[in-house]
């Protein structure tokens, strides 16, 4: 799946304040750098990145925080001046009490995300957090409960009989199938079954008002949180949209949607889709890749997205592509936060150098970011060279001098997605450079980790890699970097690619990181899987001081 329960993160590390100026005397033209000096955003930018650290199969630090701080308020409540083993009706207590957190914290476009500014991801997240507090809790209350009567059997028994403790164990009952219908793989290869098994979250609040009749207090806030985030969903941002599918290679869908109204969308941001010819209760998230008409207030009904077959709604999506003309669709959002520092304006204006690093279905964030710097650079060019701008200070100040697109997938032929509109770019990049040497140079990186190298051609059809031949791949005869199976070797800077194919080897994070100076500033943008997104994470959490001042660190996260 393209995104999983939202974008997920929209930029774990990211801050919008610049750290160091740039004085230029024209935006395409000679700059020079000053040293950043300790301010609270240099301060802050080390600090964010120092917490950057990721672990296998764990989330990111800022989520085990809330877990931390969700234990460190419920532990005392639970256990201080009290034996559960004579009385656990304070877990039970716990437990209602934080049902209207719960409930509050569902739906994918919710009242709780539109007042505090939380992703769907983020919030997400919390909402299963809260679920497994619950369920624990629960457990506790009932476990203590059955442990006490134990050891007198006719007791239990005359208990069991208890009205009370049956609504008890129904409503436990209930919840346990809402956790079990919630796991990892009903959630992904049968959402029918998680959507159903949800249902009896209802089971359990009406269960649980009759075992303890002042419970619908508490539910009755939780319940009208829920009908807010209802609302927010189908009412908030929510448009008709007919969609037409583009079948692209290596399991991709490209989908055109055709909006009721227009949508003013931002690098990062998602939409939730959904598609009633193919399930009339999932929505799926996907990352918004087409860029916004430039020009102060302009808005367009046009959005693109793609999706990469990853569970069962893509694959359908992508088996019914091409079979009808369009679809009637429903799409929710924009979601995400828009972020200063993905904004091309502030990017070109002060990062002197720019990595977009991405893996497999993460391209979609990374191509975005390309297509938004293409387009502002390309206007701020045609301004420049205009003689009724030559007189006249342009609006963005340029002073970024390389732009690296870095791509690595496992399976070759999803090169072909982009693979045009790519040299297309390239070649643009190259032409304006060779006339004006202060353009920001553009390399195109390739990574293909997996084994088939015969579906590795180029437009002109001439070979990208020879799979005889894994000592030295390339793209084009310019080429001069020296690809290695093991190692690579860089030439010096002034000489280094600018378009350049690494077979059968994973992208370094070091490498990146190597790309600029230790004086000079560094915008990185990574979005891929879990592993990749880790690496780098840990790889800029690693970087001393001074150079993690002078880095601004995005990282997109499809999930926790």
């Amino acid at each position: 799946m393209m995104r999983l329960d939202g974008a997920y993160l929209d930029g774990c590390n990211s801050n919008s304040a610049p750290f160091s100026r740039f004085i230029v005397p024209s935006p395409l033209h000679q700059c020079r750098t000053t040293r950043p000096t300790t301010t609270p955003t240099t301060v802050d930018r080390y600090v964010v990145n120092k917490c950057s650290w990721s672990l296998p199969f764990c989330p990111p630090i800022g989520a085990l925080l809330v877990c931390v701080v969700l234990i460190t308020a419920i532990l005392p409540l639970l256990v201080m001046n009290n034996d559960l083993a004579l009385n656990s009706n304070r877990a039970g207590f716990l437990t209602i009490a934080l049902v209207p957190f719960l409930l509050a914290s569902t739906g994918r476009y919710s009242a709780l995300a539109l007042l505090t500014g939380m992703s769907a991801t983020r919030l997400n997240f919390l909402h299963r957090v809260l679920g497994l507090a619950i369920v624990l809790l629960a457990t506790v209350h009932m476990a203590c409960m059955v442990v006490s009567w134990a050891p007198f059997p006719s007791f239990m028994a005359s208990q069991l009989q208890v009205l009370k403790v049956k609504y008890g164990l129904a409503g436990y009952g209930c919840l346990c199938v809402v956790v079990l219908g919630s796991l990892y793989p009903i959630r992904v290869f049968k959402y029918e079954i998680f959507v159903c098994t949800h249902l009896l979250a209802f089971g359990f609040i009406g269960a649980i008002s009759k075992h303890t009749p002042y419970a619908m207090r508490y539910f009755i806030t939780g319940i009208i949180c829920y009908c807010l985030n209802l609302l927010a969903s189908w009412f908030v941002q929510a448009r008709l949209a007919r969609a037409r599918a583009h079948v692209l290679p290596n399991d991709c869908t490209r989908l055109s949607l055709r909006l009721s109204s227009p949508m003013n969308h931002h690098p990062g941001q998602y939409i939730y889709l959904c598609i009633p010819r193919l399930s009339p209760f999932q929505w799926h998230p996907f990352t918004i890749t087409n860029t916004q008409p430039l020009g102060e207030g302009f808005c367009d009904t046009l959005v693109e997205v793609h999706a990469s077959v990853r569970g069962n709604y893509t694959r359908q999506l992508y088996s019914l592509a091409g079979t009808e003309d369009d679809w009637t669709a429903f799409v929710s959002g924009p979601c995400g936060r828009t972020l200063p520092s993905t904004s091309p304006q502030a990017m070109l204006a002060e990062q002197r150098v720019i990595v977009t690093a991405t893996a497999g279905a993460g391209v979609t964030f990374g191509i975005r970011l390309i297509r938004e710097l293409v387009d502002t650079l390309f206007q701020a060019k045609d301004e420049d060279s205009s003689e009724e701008h030559q007189a006249k200070p342009l609006p963005h100040r340029i002073v970024t001098r390389d732009i690296y697109f870095m791509w690595s997938v496992r399976q070759a032929g999803a090169f072909q997605w982009f693979d045009a509109e790519l040299h297309s770019y390239k070649a643009q990049f190259d032409r304006i450079h060779a006339s004006d040497p202060h353009f920001p140079r553009l390399h195109i990186m390739l990574y293909h980790t997996g084994a088939d190298d015969a579906a590795l051609e180029t437009n002109g059809g001439s070979s990208r890699g020879d799979q005889n031949n894994s000592q030295e791949t390339s793209v084009d005869e310019t080429c001069d970097e020296l690809v290695n199976e093991k190692n690579v070797l860089h030439l010096a800077k002034e000489t280094a690619p600018t378009h350049s194919f690494t077979c059968r080897q994973r992208m370094n994070p070091r490498d990146c990181l190597a790309l600029t100076s230790d004086a000079e500033s560094m915008g990185l943008f990574v979005c891929g899987p879990a592993s990749f997104n880790r690496s780098f994470k840990n790889a800029v959490a690693s970087l001393n001081a001074s150079r993690s001042c002078l880095l601004d660190f995005h990282c997109e996260d499809f999930e926790y």
